[in-house]
Protein backbone atom coordinates (compact mmCIF):
# COMPACT_ATOMS: atom_id res chain seq x y z
CA UNK A 1 0.00 0.00 0.00
CA UNK A 2 0.76 3.60 -0.26
CA UNK A 3 2.75 5.37 2.29
CA UNK A 4 2.06 8.64 2.68
CA UNK A 5 4.31 10.88 5.27
CA UNK A 6 4.20 15.04 5.65
CA UNK A 7 7.22 16.72 7.33
CA UNK A 8 4.77 17.46 9.97
CA UNK A 9 4.68 13.54 10.80
CA UNK A 10 6.99 11.24 12.05
CA UNK A 11 4.71 8.30 10.94
CA UNK A 12 6.80 5.66 9.73
CA UNK A 13 6.14 3.53 6.85
CA UNK A 14 6.21 -0.19 6.84
CA UNK A 15 8.29 -2.30 4.99
CA UNK A 16 8.11 -4.17 2.03
CA UNK A 17 8.13 -7.26 3.61
CA UNK A 18 4.79 -6.22 5.70
CA UNK A 19 1.51 -6.15 4.55
CA UNK A 20 -0.45 -8.73 2.03
CA UNK A 21 1.59 -10.57 -0.74
CA UNK A 22 0.20 -8.96 -4.39
CA UNK A 23 -0.21 -10.90 -8.03
CA UNK A 24 1.36 -10.49 -10.54
CA UNK A 25 0.17 -8.14 -13.09
CA UNK A 26 0.91 -7.94 -16.70
CA UNK A 27 2.54 -4.99 -18.00
CA UNK A 28 0.37 -4.49 -20.99
CA UNK A 29 -2.57 -4.65 -18.15
CA UNK A 30 -0.23 -2.06 -15.77
CA UNK A 31 -0.12 0.47 -18.51
CA UNK A 32 -3.79 0.50 -19.61
CA UNK A 33 -4.43 1.20 -16.07
CA UNK A 34 -2.38 4.21 -16.36
CA UNK A 35 -3.53 5.59 -19.88
CA UNK A 36 -7.20 5.10 -17.96
CA UNK A 37 -6.73 7.28 -14.79
CA UNK A 38 -4.21 9.66 -16.74
CA UNK A 39 -6.56 12.30 -16.84
CA UNK A 40 -7.88 11.65 -13.23
CA UNK A 41 -4.61 11.90 -12.01
CA UNK A 42 -3.94 14.88 -13.40
CA UNK A 43 -6.82 16.95 -12.10
CA UNK A 44 -6.64 15.56 -9.03
CA UNK A 45 -2.91 16.70 -8.79
CA UNK A 46 -4.10 20.58 -9.87
CA UNK A 47 -6.83 20.21 -7.37
CA UNK A 48 -4.28 19.39 -4.61
CA UNK A 49 -1.31 21.11 -6.01
CA UNK A 50 0.75 18.00 -5.90
CA UNK A 51 1.88 15.16 -7.62
CA UNK A 52 2.87 11.57 -7.05
CA UNK A 53 5.16 8.84 -9.25
CA UNK A 54 1.79 6.74 -9.69
CA UNK A 55 2.72 6.20 -13.29
CA UNK A 56 6.52 4.77 -12.94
Amino acid sequence: FYCMRTPKTNQKCLGLTKGRKHPHIESSILQKLNEFFRPYNKKLFSLINQTFDWDD
